[in-house]
């Protein structure tokens, strides 16, 4: 499972305790599977969008 930081989301950064790291999953559409796996290491940020 992938998650990035939340801490910013307005709806995800309220899913967590104060003071906890606030994290959320990552999903990839479902064209974007083979993109991501080819992807470089440069390029994965794109993906990371919430």
């Amino acid at each position: 499972m992938l998650t990035i930081n939340a801490d910013q989301h307005s709806l995800f950064q309220n899913y967590h305790r104060p003071g906890e790291e606030k994290r959320m999953v990552v999903i990839l559409l479902a064209g974007a599977y083979g993109d991501w796996l080819d992807a470089g290491a440069d390029d994965t940020r794109d993906f990371l969008r919430p």
